[in-house]
């Protein structure tokens, strides 16, 4: 689960993208702020932050000066505001979307899902490690090498995971939003359902909204995922441009 930051003078916006990130089961949102220098203060002492939600037009602070600031405390900076004038200093100062407002809810779910894709699930690191050593539920919590190649899917049981390999499946006292968080510097991996994170090298075929991995895992991509699904099979799929 992602974590989210809404920084907005006007309370009115503030619900209607609370609303929004709501309607993402992959967003969590921490906190939403109407003062910006208590938000600047809160985010240097904090963790690092998936998503923040900035607005440009506010008294104090504005959203360009709060995102100098902050800019490296945050992995997606979403300006949303209702200024086309400001779209040239955003991408001056990194942001990775720009949401004109007022903006849909399908909108702002597309603009989410291709972060999620092309950013925090599929960005590649030289400082990734090739495995990790975790405790399986179902070998007397014997510690396990998870080979991070291996790994066919990830998936959610409640308290725990399991996580699906070609070798054996281990089941781990995490949750997944804890996973997605050891997977994003890895890079090979998508989410299309609220309970499953996927390694995209191990599907064998997809038929429609089905998908089916090695070992014969299956599932249907959820409604929530349908924009980064089709993203992932426009960036992946080769068609021919002749007559059947």
């Amino acid at each position: 689960m992602y974590t989210c930051l809404i920084i907005d003078d006007e309370q009115r916006v503030i619900s209607s993208l609370s609303d929004y990130i709501s309607g993402m089961p992959q967003l969590h949102l921490i906190k939403s702020y109407t003062d910006p220098e208590l938000a600047v203060r809160d985010i240097e002492n904090g963790d690092i932050i998936d998503f923040l939600f900035l607005d440009v037009d506010m008294p104090k602070l504005s959203g360009l000066e709060i995102a100098a600031m902050i800019r490296h405390k945050v992995r997606c900076l979403v300006f949303a505001t209702a200024h086309t004038k400001y779209g040239y200093q955003a991408f001056e100062l990194e942001g990775d979307a720009f949401l004109l407002k007022p903006y849909s809810f399908s909108k702002f779910e597309l603009t989410i899902s291709k972060l999620i894709a092309n950013k925090l699930l599929t960005k590649p690191t030289q400082l990734s490690r090739e495995f990790f050593m975790v405790k399986n539920k179902d070998n007397n919590y014997v510690m396990q090498k998870v080979i991070f190649a291996d790994i066919i899917a990830v998936e959610s049981k409640k308290n725990y995971i399991k996580i699906h390999t070609v070798s054996c499946d281990v089941t781990a006292y995490l949750t997944l939003a804890e996973m997605i968080v050891i997977l994003q510097n890895q890079s090979g991996f998508a989410q299309f359902h609220r309970s499953f994170v996927i390694g995209i090298n191990h599907i064998n075929s997809i038929d429609g909204s089905s998908i089916s991995m090695s070992q014969g895992l299956r599932f249907n991509v959820g409604d929530s995922y349908r924009h980064s699904f089709l993203e992932f099979l426009a960036n992946y799929s080769i068609r021919t441009e002749r007559g059947r």
